[in-house]
């Protein structure tokens, strides 16, 4: 068995680690670079494209910038797939 002294060591060695990684994820989330953030914010920027998509897509005249549809949806489709591989 240990010592008192032993587990007295241990415990402030796993006190000041603790502490470090408190610092860690305070620092995190005082500058907003949570996880779930920037989901959602991958989120609402696929929202958007996909917007930006039905508008191309629809309007006449746009037909000259088509591949610039299909780069979005591409684009769209690589997003979405993000996500699953954070997960």
């Amino acid at each position: 068995m240990a010592s008192d002294e032993e587990l007295k060591s241990r415990v402030e060695n796993l006190s000041g680690e603790k502490r470090k990684y408190e610092r860690v994820r305070n620092s995190i989330r005082s500058h907003s670079l949570s996880h779930m953030r920037s989901l959602d914010d991958m989120n609402n920027f696929i929202d958007y494209c996909e917007k930006i998509i039905g508008i191309v897509d629809g309007e006449e005249g746009y037909h000259y910038i088509s591949n610039l549809s299909e780069h979005l949806k591409e684009d769209v489709k690589t997003m979405k797939k993000i996500p699953r591989l954070c997960s």
